[in-house]
Formats: structure tokens, sequence, C-alpha cells
């Protein structure tokens, strides 16, 4: 189990057993580089802790158990766990500021505790096998315990399609599950228990919101921002930021600089088409801060080489392929620095996303009269924001609204997903999925929803099924802990996210302009270009990578009919569909950049990495076919020891 998490932790090895507890740790070393092996107990080792993160406060609460008495054999911040469970129990998760999943190991009271971290950032899953709770930072460490079956669960899969990536506590794998974002779980005497110790809060839409003004809100905004930055530098190996060209990366960025005296390295990725490329506006925001910029221009070639191991890292099949460049990122980034500090959570906060605005016109929209809709519509056509966007329909976005009393702000994107998978899957599993409500498996509080603003509804969605799931997962943790990097968030302390759902909306998307508050704190950090420029959502190129003359084998292995036919998730007939239609476009359409286009991209990569996911989980155990590691890719780590079976 530690073997295939090596990339997790390639600094250091630790395993304690006692009675019926067994576990270890693989460790990357980052503070108290000396003393800091794990697991970690207690002075008369009754109490024992794994833990994968950081605890950006634990300094003062060391201070604070020191006063109490508490005596530490280490300079590491695991080490507060262990004495803050002994005096608080497991309600020491609620004075924890940090990224973290741990399991402390009680042996007086015989009790196992799980806990994951208020944003999801660092990952925890479980699964019970006879009589054994078997848990882990990654599914490939539980598959690797013969014990636990590799066995599929195709509405897993129907997450991927509506919400990006399965939603906490659903996987792809039946029987394995994921401890959602904020959540405490607690086995004792054989019985397994979850509760929620934390989750996002809003005003009451019905009651006023109290307005302390915009130079409040920017003062304070920029206060905690900085202290946030300065928290999560605490380091004893070299720590680096990305830049990505837009104002999130380049708030970090412009912070880091403020509050660190030393040397200041970025690093940035660019893509060869124009319409993905980034990296003029990165390179101004580097020169901007005197940093050390570090640039890798990703190709088609790196995009398909590079795929099955976004698949190995991420452990569920996707239909977009951003994961690909960011993992060669931290590969670039890791020949230089451990730590590395990114912008992802200031859309959430801040309203930043396409389908805020989007929600906002329909809701102004539903107070025209209907003599004047067509014109609207006519209109919206012309600022490119087709009618679908606006009124999209749907059962399942129906459902939402019947079962949390509001749309969701990305209804448009459960549509989408939705007409994906009528394009490619095979009947039978369309059948079975749509007879299914992924609605339901959610688990959202349905009380608070339906109080909340549709605003304040959309940043909770955005929170819950996006961010933790998605941006922070295999965008985040998986892209930078592939190779051996710590990914830290500012944008997610959660000191920062609450004082964010306090800022009246209207502070956060003034009239259709998206994070006016944060522009107006911290946009004198940036040069003017970058602080006012428009939002570019992160993309990379799809399913054209895989259509060129220098594709990797494995494309046409798993696109083949046979192949297609034999594994059973899609239709032969549909698939061949896709690629007809995709390669009339490369060839006799290139630049027509269109709806139709869109779908059948997306749809290729989602055919291709639920083979490779099959390929590597159910037919591998988590370990790739020989065929599948391509000695061309620039990813160092995919012909690493660990990948073969």
């Amino acid at each position: 189990m530690l073997a295939a998490l090596r990339h997790r932790g390639p600094d250091d090895e630790g395993v304690f057993a006692h009675g019926p507890m067994a576990m270890g740790t693989r460790r990357l070393k980052v503070i108290d580089l000396a003393h800091g092996h794990q697991p970690i107990s207690n002075e008369d080792q009754t109490v024992w802790i794994c833990f994968n993160g950081e605890i950006f406060n634990y300094l003062e609460l060391r201070r604070n158990l020191e006063s109490r008495g508490h005596r530490f054999s280490t300079a590491s911040d695991t080490e507060v766990l262990v004495h803050l469970y002994e005096d608080v129990g497991d309600r020491l998760v609620d004075q924890l500021n940090g990224q973290f999943a741990f399991a402390i190991w009680d042996a007086r009271e015989r009790q196992l505790v799980l806990a994951r971290d208020r944003m999801g950032i660092r990952p925890l899953f479980y699964t019970v096998a006879g009589d054994t709770l078997i848990f882990g930072s990654e599914i490939k460490a539980l598959l690797a315990n013969r014990e636990v079956p590799a066995r599929f669960d195709p509405y897993g899969l129907q997450h991927v399609f509506f919400f990006a990536a399965p939603s906490a506590p659903r996987t792809l794998f039946q029987g394995i599950h994921q401890v959602p974002a904020g959540r405490l779980v607690t086995v004792r005497d054989g019985q397994l228990k979850e509760r929620t110790y934390w989750d996002l809060d809003f005003f009451p839409a019905k009651e006023s919101v109290p307005d302390l003004g915009e130079e409040h809100y920017a003062r304070e905004l920029e206060r905690l921002m900085e202290d946030s930055v300065r928290l999560q530098l605490q380091a004893e190996v070299p720590v680096g930021v990305y830049v990505s060209g837009g104002l999130d990366s380049g708030v970090i960025a412009g912070l880091v600089k403020r509050v660190h005296p030393g040397p200041l390295r970025t690093f940035s990725v660019g893509f060869q088409q124009g319409f993905f490329n980034e990296m003029p506006f990165a390179r101004k925001m580097a020169r901007h801060v005197g940093a050390e910029a570090h640039e890798f221009t990703c190709t088609h070639r790196d995009v398909s080489a590079g795929l099955p191991a976004a698949v190995y890292f991420s452990e569920h099949p996707t239909f977009v392929t951003e994961m690909v460049p960011l993992m060669h990122l931290s590969q670039l980034a890791r020949k230089d620095v451990v730590v590395i500090l990114t912008g992802e959570g200031a859309d959430e906060a801040f309203g930043g996303y396409r389908y805020f605005r989007v929600d906002k016109i329909r809701r102004l929209l539903s107070t025209f009269p209907v003599s004047l809709m067509g014109g609207l519509i006519r209109w919206l056509v012309k600022k490119k924001i087709g009618a679908d966007h606006v009124f999209p329909h749907g059962r399942y976005v129906t459902s939402v609204k019947a079962k949390y009393g509001c749309y969701p702000a990305m209804q448009y994107e459960f549509e989408v997903g939705r007409q994906i998978m009528e394009i490619i899957l095979a009947d039978d599993l369309l059948n079975t999925l749509d007879r299914h409500d992924p609605a339901g498996d959610l688990g959202y509080p349905t009380d608070r929803l339906a109080r909340w603003h549709p605003f304040d509804q959309a940043t909770y969605f955005s929170y819950k099924m996006r961010l933790s799931n998605h941006q922070v997962s295999p965008l985040g943790d998986r892209a930078t802990m592939a190779n051996s990097i710590e990914g830290r968030y500012p944008f997610l302390d959660h000191r920062l996210v609450e004082f964010a759902a306090r800022i009246p909306r209207y502070h956060k998307l003034r009239g259709f302009r998206e994070k006016y508050i944060l522009r107006k704190a911290l946009g004198h950090l940036l040069p003017r270009e970058i602080a006012h420029r428009k939002k570019q959502q992160f993309q990379a190129p799809f399913g054209s990578a895989f259509l060129g003359p220098d594709r990797p084998g494995y494309v046409a292995e798993l696109l083949s009919e046979s192949v297609v036919r034999s594994k059973g998730y899609f239709s032969p007939t549909k698939v061949r569909w896709v690629l007809d239609r995709l390669r009339h476009y490369n060839e006799q359409r290139p630049d027509d950049v269109n709806y139709e286009r869109v779908q059948v991209e997306l749809g290729l990569v989602a055919v291709l990495t639920t083979h490779l996911w099959d390929e590597i989980f159910l037919k591998g155990r988590g370990t790739p076919a020989p065929e599948l590691v391509d000695p061309a890719t620039r990813l160092a780590w995919f012909a690493a020891p660990c990948w073969t079976s």
C-alpha cells in the first residue's frame, strides 16, 4: 500500500502496528526535515497519527499546548495534532487552519479518527473488506490490498459527466468512498460514524445583509489575503508560485513578493494554439514582480502522451485534458521547489465564473414581459451567450430544483454532460444511468440552500460540487503530488472563505464585472492590463490532440471497434460517428469551433480516459500495462519502477 503512494512522499516511510490497528505513511519533507518521521505518537504512545498536508497555524497551537504542559519531541506540525487531540478529542479539527487528511489511532479508547480539511484539498478514501476498515490517501493504495475488489460503479461515471468528477462520497469504485470535505469519520467498537464539522453558510435572502462599505471589505480582504500568504509560505524547502497571467495567480505572486524577502520563482504553462495560450500575460506578471520565471510549452504530443498518467493519478475518467499540462508544469517546478502556491478558489469566493453572470442575466430576463423575449434572445446570441445557457432545460436540471429548491448556476454544464453521455454511451449503460438522479447523491443542506439568494446558492454549488472534487483534486493535489510537490491555496484559507461569504454579492459581481472587490483590494499589486483583464478559464487542447500523426499507439488500440465493444461502456457506432465528425472538422473546417465540435472532442476524451481507467484500475489494479507507458513522454516518473507489473 505504501509503495503505491511513493509519489506523495518520496523522502521517508514509517509504519506503526498495535493490536487491531496498523497504519503507515509516506512523507514529503517540508517542515522539520530532520525529526518529522511519521507515524508520530504522544509521550506514552497511546495516541498515534499519520498525517498528509500542512497545519499553517501550528506554531500558535504549539505555544498554547506547551503552556498547558505538553512536551514535544519534534518541531513538526504533525505532533501538534497528537497533543491537541489529547486535550479536545476529535474537536481538534475546529482549531486547525490548514489543508489536511489524517488518521489518529487512540489506543486507550480503541478509536480511529479520519478527517479531511474544510475545502477538500487533501484526499482521503476508505472501504470495508470483511470486518476490516482500510483507508488511504489514494484509491490505488486500497487496491494494493488484495482483499479490496476493483469494481466499476456506473453512477461514479455519471458524476464525471455531470459534475466533472465523482462527488464525495462516491468514487468510480463500488464500495470505496471518499471522505467529503469538512467531514470527520470515527470508528469504534465496529461502528462507523460520520459528522460534518464545517460547512459554508450565507445570510438568508429575505434578511437585510449588513453592508459595511466596499472600503471596509477591501481593507479586510487585503489583510486576510496577506496573512494567508504569509502563513502558507512557511517551509524549510524552496517555495514557488504558479502564474497563469490572470488576476488570481497574479495576486498571489504580488503578495509573495511583498511578504517574502528572498528570490521569487514563478512557473507558467503555455500552448502552441493561441486560443489556449496565456503565456504573454504570465511573462508580463513575472517581470512585474521581478521573478525568476520558468516556462513550459505544452504540445498536442505532450497532451496525448501524458493522458494515461493523468488517469492513473486522478483515478477517474474525464472529458477534459487540463490535468496533463499541470502535471508537466509540476515536473518542471520540482527541479527548483518543493512547495507551490497557486490561485484556485478566487472564482468561487468572488463570482468569477461565467455562470454567475449568466445566472444574473436569467434573473433579469425573468422580469421582462414576454413580448420582449425574442429581441432579448437575439441580443444574447449576438453577445455569444446562447439561449440554452440562460434557459437550459432537462429533467436533471429540474431534479436539482426539486431537491434543493434552486437551480444550480452551472445548470448548462449539467445538460452538456447529459448530451455527451447520449452521444457516446452504450444504450444499456445509458438506460441504467437514465433511471438514476445524480442530484440525489449530493447530500447538500436543502433547508439552508432554499433560504439563500441565488448568487449564494451558486457559490455553494461551485465550492462543493466543482472545487473540492475537481479544481483542487485532479487539477490540484493530484497534478502536483504526481511529481512530489505540495500545492498550497491561499484563497482557500477558511477565514477568507467565511469572510467572502459575508460580503454583499454586489461587491463581488458589480454589474457584470466579476471579482470587483478583489480587483479593488489587490489590483494595485498587478500591471493594470492584468488587473482589469477579462477572465480566461484555463483550458488545454482536447480531442484533436489524439488524431495527429504522432499520436501514441494506445489511442488507436483503445478506440478500435473491438475494444469499444468488449469493454461495453460505449456504443461502437456512436464512437465511430464521433471520430468521423472530428476528422471532418480537422480536415475540412479546422478553424470552425462550434457546439457540435466541442461535444465530439469532449466525447472522444471521455472514451479514451474511461478505457484507460479500465485498463489501469480494473484490469491492472493500479498498474498500467506496458503498452500504456510511452517512452517519448517528458513525464520522467512514467518509467519509474512502480509502473511495472
